[in-house]
């Protein structure tokens, strides 16, 4: 058996910068709940060498089984507290026509499409809620 603390443990290329996608379909964003608490959208740390657009990709698969059909649109980045890890985080974001259903990783417990007016305070959301 496989202990949850191996399953966690940081991939040896991994760098502080993370990346990650908000999948939004009909005014609701895909909203992730932590293993550990919390919540999030899917997302994770980038790795030497990799682009933000690669690690988004790359980490949404892992996180989500999912593959988007098209490009998502980079939005932002933003600097990462130094209690989050620091450097930065890059934002993209997908609109769907539908709700793209993940299945659950080692991560995360739940997931749920939250109206956009009602989503959790998450720092790297707040420019792409209160635009």
């Amino acid at each position: 058996m496989i202990k949850l603390s191996t399953l966690l443990e940081k991939h040896p290329d991994d760098i502080d910068s993370t990346s990650g996608v908000i999948i939004e379909s009909n005014n609701k964003i895909l909203i992730m709940t932590k293993t550990e608490g919390g919540y999030t959208i899917p997302k994770g740390h980038m790795r030497k060498g990799e682009t933000p657009r690669q690690a988004m990709h790359r980490e949404l698969k892992e996180e989500t089984q999912i593959t988007l059909p098209t490009e998502p649109k980079f939005l932002y980045k933003t600097e990462r507290p130094i209690d989050k890890g620091g450097d930065f985080m890059y934002v993209f974001h997908y609109k769907s026509d539908k709700e793209l259903k993940p299945t659950l990783d080692h991560e995360h417990t739940d997931y749920s499409y939250i109206p956009i007016s009602e989503v959790p305070d998450i720092y790297y959301l707040d420019k792409f809620i209160n635009n």
